[in-house]
């Protein structure tokens, strides 16, 4: 079988290397490309159906699936489905407001965003307003971590571990709760101590969204020695062992 990369962004960094990688194409949602039978198409976060599609199309991550993991509502919606612990979450700001008075709640005015877009931490107290001054959607009570993780998950194995760790030189004053690159948090793979149970979690929730692959976002709950599924990124930045990793994984899937 050849794989065929379908990228969201064609001219991204990571599309163009995976591409040279796996010495295979790119190709557009609405370009000339023509499938044929001994092709694979590695959907790398594109959550558009392409005008080529046709049912005899074989999909290493369907656009449908990508989609859903995509649109942080319907992911909560499914991990809760499928039994993958997660956050509580409501769309009901009166109930958003009973959570913030004993407790932090994460507030999101965008559905479909990374790298804490859209994101708004109402300390405990402290009021919410109404929706339609915020456009905000989504509230999540806020579950306090001692661990952050990204595992990646490919067709039902952990293929890489990483942990999130403040960047060396940024200042521990610094926001502690939201942990993105912006506060000075990135992705480390170097002695990672991966509590009891995260794999197994991180592949349930790629699989209680339909996909093949995913990189899963999981905090850990020291006090009550629980993980909780924060998304499934569909689109993950690959480079050095990451993207060695990937590629080993997409050739073994397509011989």
């Amino acid at each position: 079988m050849t794989p065929i990369l379908y990228p969201y962004k064609i001219a991204s960094a990571t599309a163009r290397a995976l591409s040279r990688t796996l010495n295979t194409r790119r190709v557009r949602e609405a370009g000339t490309y023509r499938p044929r039978r001994s092709h694979v198409i590695i959907n790398r976060g594109n959550p558009r159906v392409p005008r080529w599609a046709n049912a005899n199309l074989r999909w290493i991550n369907t656009p449908i699936a990508v989609e859903r993991a995509s649109n942080k509502l319907e992911a909560f919606k499914a991990f809760t489905e499928h039994g993958v612990q997660c956050p509580e979450y409501t769309t009901d700001v009166g109930i958003a407001r009973e959570w913030v008075s004993t407790g932090a709640v994460v507030a999101r005015s965008l559905l479909r965003a990374s790298g804490g877009k859209g994101i708004h931490l109402y300390a405990a107290g402290e009021a919410i307003p109404e929706p339609n001054t915020t456009h905000e959607k989504l509230w999540v009570k806020y579950v306090k971590k001692a661990a952050e993780y990204r595992l990646h998950v490919f067709e039902g194995r952990v293929i890489r571990i990483q942990e999130k760790r403040r960047e060396r030189g940024t200042q521990d004053t610094r926001n502690n709760q939201i942990r993105n690159r912006e506060n000075g948090w990135v992705f480390c793979t170097e002695e990672v101590n991966l509590p009891d149970g995260l794999s197994d979690l991180a592949i349930r929730a790629v699989a209680s969204l339909g996909l093949h692959f995913g990189a899963v976002d999981i905090i850990w709950n020291q006090r009550q020695e629980q993980g909780y599924v924060l998304e499934v990124n569909c689109c993950p930045g690959l480079e050095g062992t990451s993207l060695d990793v990937y590629t080993q994984a997409i050739k073994e899937v397509t011989g």
